[in-house]
């Protein structure tokens, strides 16, 4: 009886992931808070450096992160990233300068590490407990539409808001956190993998997950091919997403508009993020490796000019989910549960790493020559992961 309370227990963690998901990814502020920032006097090129500071930060602190979800549980992981949410965002709203703003990137990026490997470990791990883990990237893929409705529906209303006053959405917002934070409670730890609490100090602890984890990636190429490739074409998504704000600003579209523009694709993205495994069946694991990023390489160069952008932008949402879900269907395979968090965040650590050069790249090179140009060399970078991701395909002992 006590073991069917237990594994019910397990199976509501999936249905609250659920809830969590989609309060967690209704943000009123993420499609924004470049125009926002813009607006209090800040250059693109200071826009780049900001956003890249947030992942030297992110890198630096990805897999400690990961590593405290792993040692003190994923639940608590989580809370503890909602509440340095709330620090980032206090930061933005009430802060004057350069400094302040920089303070605040740092909040959020360490709010975001203790979420990124903690989610996805707390939702396999479940799985596991009840035996169902073939479930997962069905369960991812639901997951992931909520994401992208959630996401469309917090663009609509941020968009709304944001012509109207940016304290309010900001507040806002501050709200939504703090609701993601009351449903965080009703997650139940899981046991699987749980390392052993030794009376080691912190230290220790952690060298000594970061020394095991470390050993799997160096000894497992397929999984290094995976993490390299799926970071490096996902990072062309969250540039374009990103500085697509400015460049509908530059052309006259403004907050409103653009939160619509934004909501279709992540419509779009919700439909990739559902049908995901429908397709991962159709056509197989190779020939999706083989030409999602060639895919990525069009979308890219579909943004060069603002007459085809906007297309580009909506199948973006549709391929940035679709590959989500299957990269990391196939990852969490390669994983073992006791350092799912850790090897999670090394893989974020990894999408840092990109950012943290191509972010202020696109940025220096929008202010000095303008965004179209800046896309150009965005869709060149998309054009050489392409062709490199081929020549990997073609030394097949690589997968």
């Amino acid at each position: 009886m006590g073991l069917l309370i237990v594994k019910n227990l397990y199976r509501r963690n999936i249905r609250v992931n659920y809830l969590y998901m989609f309060i967690m990814c209704l943000s009123l502020t993420q499609g924004f808070w470049l125009i926002y920032l813009a607006s209090k006097g800040m250059s693109l090129l200071q826009l780049g450096i900001l956003e890249g500071f947030f992942h030297v930060t992110s890198f630096i602190m990805e897999t400690p992160t990961g590593a405290i979800a792993d040692l003190y549980g994923r639940k608590f992981s989580r809370m503890l990233g909602r509440l340095f949410l709330i620090v980032d965002l206090l930061l933005l709203l009430y802060g004057t300068c350069f400094t302040h703003y920089m303070i605040s990137f740092a909040f959020c990026a360490i709010g975001y590490n203790l979420e990124s490997g903690a989610g996805e470990a707390l939702v396999y791990d479940s799985l596991l407990e009840i035996g169902e883990a073939d479930r997962y990237m069905k369960v991812n893929g639901l997951n992931e539409a909520l994401y992208q409705i959630a996401q469309a529906f917090g663009l609509i209303l941020g968009g709304f808001i944001a012509v109207q006053s940016y304290k309010s959405l900001y507040t806002g917002q501050i709200g939504i956190v703090l609701a993601s934070l009351a449903v965080a409670f009703f997650f139940t730890e899981t046991t699987i993998g749980k390392g052993e609490r030794q009376e080691a100090d912190i230290r220790q602890r952690l060298a000594g997950q970061f020394r095991d984890s470390f050993s799997v990636i160096k000894g497992n190429r397929r999984l290094c091919y995976l993490i390299l490739i799926m970071n490096a074409i996902a990072v062309f998504s969250v540039v374009i997403f990103y500085y697509m704000q400015i460049y509908c600003k530059q052309n006259g579209i403004n907050e409103q508009i653009f939160g619509w523009i934004a909501a279709v694709s992540c419509i779009l993205g919700a439909l990739g993020g559902f049908c995901a495994n429908q397709v991962e069946k159709l056509f197989k694991e190779r020939l999706l490796m083989l030409f999602l990023p060639v895919f990525y390489m069009v979308i890219a160069w579909g943004m060069v000019s603002f007459r085809t952008a906007v297309i580009s932008f909506g199948c973006i949402g549709f391929f940035d989910s679709l590959t989500y879900v299957i990269y990391f269907d196939y990852i969490n395979r390669l994983i073992p549960s006791s350092k799912r968090a850790t090897l999670i965040s090394v893989s974020s650590m990894v999408f840092s790493f990109y950012m943290l050069f191509i972010f202020p790249l696109v940025g220096a090179v929008g202010e000095s020559f303008g965004l179209s140009k800046a896309f150009v060399v965005l869709a060149f970078g998309a054009t050489g992961v392409a062709l490199i991701n081929l020549w990997l395909l073609h030394q097949r002992r690589t997968i």
